[in-house]
Order: C-alpha cells, then sequence, then structure tokens
C-alpha cells in the first residue's frame, strides 16, 4: 500500500512555503521564534492555508493602516521604565515617540515594563489617528504570547496589558511580528534610542527641578538676616556672605524639603569651594546621603 503523501506548508519561519517533507519543513522552523506552520493530506489544503495568510497581509497592508517598532529599557538606579516607539506609513516614518513610567509593581518587571506600555501607547495613538490596523514590531516575544493568550498572565501588569488588548481588538486590527533583538534592525535600534532618551530627559529634567529648588532654599537663607554670632567660616561668594549658621541652615533646609526630619540626622560634612557646596548627610541608621548646590 503506498503511503500517504504529506504537504507541510510554512506560514511564519526563516523561508516561508509548502515543502514535501518534515525535515526541510523543520529546517524553517526549528528555533524560530513564533514559527507558524501546519500539516496537510493535499496540496490544495496547504496552498489556502498559505493564502488564508497572504490575503491577510495583503488587506493589512492596502488597508488604511500603520508599522509600529516599540522597544523598553529600565534604570535600575531609579527604578524607571520607558518604551520607545516609530510609527511608519508606507515605509515612511510619520511619527516618533517616547515616555516614562515608574509605578513601582510594573518597575519589578524592569525593561518589560516599558515595551507593554509602548505597545499600548502605539495602540492608542493608532487608534485615536483613525487608522484601521496596526502591526506592532517587537523585540520581546510577551508582547504577542500576553496578547493572545499564548502565556499565563499572572502579574497586574501583563493582566491588564492583556485587558487592554482585548478592549481594542473589536476597535483596530491589531498584528504582531518578532523582530530579533539588537540585530541590526534600524528601526528596532531607533526605538530602543527613544526609549533609553526618555529616561535621560526625565531624569535630566527631574535633576533641573531638584536644582531650581535648592536654589531657591539657597536664596532664602543666605539672605536672611542673623544674630552677631561667632563663626568658624564667613565665605563671601556670589554677593552672597555664607556663615557657619547659614550653612548649616541650609544644608538641613534640603535635607527637610526631600520629605526628611531634622531629629534624623546624626552628623553633617560639608566641603565649600568658590564653584559649589557639596555636603553629606549621614542619617540615624548610619546611611551617608549626598548632595550638591552649584553657585554659577
Amino acid at each position: 500500500m503506498a503511503r500517504k503523501k504529506s504537504y507541510y506548508a510554512v506560514r511564519q519561519g526563516r523561508k516561508t512555503g509548502i515543502y514535501y517533507s518534515w525535515d526541510e519543513c523543520k529546517k524553517q522552523i526549528d528555533g524560530y521564534s513564533n514559527a507558524e506552520y501546519k500539516k496537510f493530506s493535499s496540496l490544495d489544503e496547504a496552498k489556502a492555508y498559505l493564502g488564508e495568510e497572504s490575503k491577510k497581509q495583503s488587506n493589512l497592508k492596502t488597508s488604511n493602516s500603520v508599522l509600529a517598532y516599540i522597544d523598553g529599557s529600565y534604570c535600575k538606579k531609579s527604578k524607571l521604565y520607558s518604551y520607545g516607539c516609530v510609527i511608519l506609513k508606507n515605509n515612511t516614518v510619520i511619527t516618533e515617540f517616547n515616555g516614562t513610567g515608574k509605578d513601582t509593581d510594573l518597575a519589578k518587571m524592569r525593561n518589560v515594563a516599558g515595551e507593554l506600555l509602548g505597545a499600548i501607547k502605539a495602540i492608542e495613538w493608532a487608534y485615536e489617528h483613525n487608522y484601521e490596523g496596526i502591526t506592532l514590531y517587537y523585540d520581546y516575544e510577551g508582547i504577542e504570547k500576553w496578547a493572545k493568550g499564548f502565556w499565563k498572565t499572572n502579574k497586574e501588569g501583563t493582566k491588564d496589558y492583556a485587558k487592554f488588548i482585548q478592549k481594542y481588538l473589536p476597535l483596530i486590527n491589531i498584528d504582531f511580528k518578532k523582530v530579533a533583538a539588537h540585530s541590526g534592525d534600524y528601526y528596532n535600534d531607533k526605538a530602543d534610542e527613544l526609549a533609553k532618551q526618555a529616561i535621560t530627559n526625565y531624569l535630566g529634567d527631574n535633576n533641573s527641578k531638584k536644582q531650581d529648588k535648592i536654589s531657591i532654599i539657597f536664596d532664602k537663607v543666605m539672605t536672611e538676616t542673623e544674630s552677631n554670632k561667632k563663626t568658624s567660616i564667613n565665605f563671601n561668594i556670589n554677593g552672597y556672605s555664607l556663615t557657619e549658621q547659614k550653612v548649616s541652615k541650609f544644608t538641613k533646609e534640603v535635607w527637610k524639603s526631600y520629605g526628611n526630619k531634622i531629629k534624623d540626622i546624626d552628623e553633617i560634612k560639608v566641603n565649600i569651594n568658590t564653584k559649589t557646596i557639596h555636603w553629606v548627610i549621614k542619617d540615624q541608621k548610619g546611611s551617608n546621603h549626598e548632595f550638591s548646590y552649584s553657585f554659577d
């Protein structure tokens, strides 16, 4: 009795097409993330399987849709996560944007939290700009697998992401495409760059705000009239008279502005030069906290 012939259709793999042996099919899908393939007993069925995908992709490309490359980043020190997004239409970049998040629970997912946020923001952008479809190009497979229910959503962040996808599916066509991380893909690298830049910008803005706050405290304290007490230091810098009493009060006021209590201070060490005041406060638990203020 003749052996029944089988056909292997690879819809997503190294090279799509119909193969007449498992070994040939395996070469295209083995180790390939999110491979899609199926075995058929007839050639027509295999062609139909591939045809459905071709039709789907064709409709997506010709309809009012966009492509979005997304990536995430994370800063361990600040516990800040971020995303970068590049939106394309007809192979042309139409917009780029990025942002940050600082939810304590989501931050435990590190850069994955940023990539999830990027997917959400990209979909929201496409919907708000009246596009009918969006293809998300991502490098972390959870973006697709949590969305499609292939992975269990154990954390609040993944649960919220899955709920978001289900909410938007009736409103906009959402497709997914895996990109190898750091593989030289221009737009994936650009999304990664935007994600990192978002953290840099956030921290830079925050540092500026902190310096502005310290500057206000410095000006207030240094222009106050003080009693004629003997002091071991007295510097005149940029029109300000820095006495021991004023410097001590300044460092303590800055400490308080960060939500700390004076009673928690064990020791203050101050270093002053013509450009900056740098001080270290040791708290009652033995931890050191560094501060600085520039006169320039």
